[in-house]
């Protein structure tokens, strides 16, 4: 998979191939961009929902005790069912960002392509011969 990425960012001999082939690499990354992101949130939700559960389990079993804010807050953060959902936030969120960072290095592609294509019409209009090499 990871080759294949590579591929998809890097350039190519072949600067037309590239061209046209990139609207559609811009829609397909960004689609999973989108996904990734949507992910993220959810898992961002489930977390949030995690703490207050937990929060809420734990305040009134301290009743009795009056706990302070401070411990109760503690005793969610070190609770394994909302560890779960944090390191599930965390993997979401990273692979968000990876998707973000992969749309971003393909409009990098484009910039470049575009420059490349400018040089090679510069060269051409120069004679030239050699365009790349």
């Amino acid at each position: 998979m990871e080759d294949k990425i590579k591929n998809h960012v890097g350039i190519s001999e072949d600067i037309d191939n590239d061209l046209v082939g990139l609207p559609t690499l811009l829609w397909h990354y960004g689609s999973l961009e989108a996904e990734a992101y949507q992910l993220a949130l959810t898992a961002k939700a489930d977390m949030e929902q995690a703490h207050a559960r937990t929060y809420k389990v734990l305040k009134e079993m301290s009743r009795k005790d009056k706990a302070t804010e401070a411990l109760l807050s503690a005793e969610v953060e070190l609770d394994p069912e909302y560890r779960r959902y944090v390191a599930k936030h965390i993997e979401a969120e990273g692979n968000a960002r990876k998707m973000r960072a992969l749309v971003e290095s393909l409009r990098a592609k484009k910039d470049a392509l575009i420059q490349l294509g400018s040089n090679h019409r510069m060269q051409v209009r120069a004679g030239v011969d050699h365009v790349r090499g």
